[in-house]
């Protein structure tokens, strides 16, 4: 399926993002009062590199292939909490 999404991206001159590694709606409560995509979404363990490499082996060295993976790491976060303390 990415690789199909791939060529789409490819033949109307979009940028791909996927947001890998990320269970949605975690909250039952905060789903239920108030819909889908409201947050509550954490991170789970995702082996990017074995998920990634049928899409990449196929897309990987074309130019007109751009790809943003958007992750649920807490790398950023713990560094805005140390560099900006309340």
């Amino acid at each position: 399926m990415l690789t199909e999404m791939e060529k789409m991206s490819c033949d109307d001159g979009l940028v791909m993002q996927i947001h890998p590694g990320s269970r949605r709606n975690h909250s039952q409560m905060i789903f239920d009062r108030y819909g889908s995509d409201k947050g509550f979404d954490i991170p789970v363990r995702t082996d990017y590199v074995t998920a990634l490499q049928p899409l990449l082996d196929v897309a990987g060295h074309d130019p007109d292939f751009t790809l943003i993976l958007f992750t649920l790491g807490s790398g950023p976060i713990k560094w805005v909490r140390d560099k900006c303390p309340k």
